[in-house]
């Protein structure tokens, strides 16, 4: 079998298998297929074919593979509840010292406790400052 097509078949399987996984690794040896399946154009040396793989699909892998994980993971929205963080509402219930009290947040209802063991009244303004387990925990404004 010609080495070219070896190598241009070993790239389409890696870059399907990339596809499926999503991993972020066969896609860097299948341009390291690539890249050999050119050299393979101008040498016949299988050893020169392997070298240039090996080491084209590695540096592409260290260096390439987490700028490319940044990019992607750069713009992560938050969603349902952690959306709330750091929005503002009023308490239905007030808080006590040890008893946590309760404020709407559009159609829901939440329990809410202070971040500081403040008495909070019902009625005032306060900033949801994070999420644990059912509550809400928030600070006065």
């Amino acid at each position: 079998m010609n080495m070219t097509l070896l190598w241009l078949v070993l790239a389409i399987a890696l870059f399907i298998i990339e596809g499926v996984t999503v991993g972020m690794v066969c896609m860097w040896f299948g341009i390291g297929a690539v890249v050999s399946m050119l050299v393979s154009l101008a040498t016949d040396s299988i050893y020169i074919q392997w070298l240039v793989f090996i080491v084209v699909s590695l540096v592409m892998l260290v260096l390439l593979r987490p700028m490319a994980k940044k990019a992607m993971h750069s713009h992560i929205e938050r969603t349902n509840a952690g959306s709330m963080i750091g929005k503002m509402a009023v308490l239905t219930q007030s808080i006590g010292e040890n008893s946590p009290g309760r404020l709407k947040y559009g159609d829901v209802s939440w329990i809410a406790v202070t971040d500081n063991g403040d008495t909070i009244e019902k009625g005032e303004k306060v900033s949801i400052v994070s999420i644990e387990g059912n509550k809400l925990v928030v600070s006065k404004i």
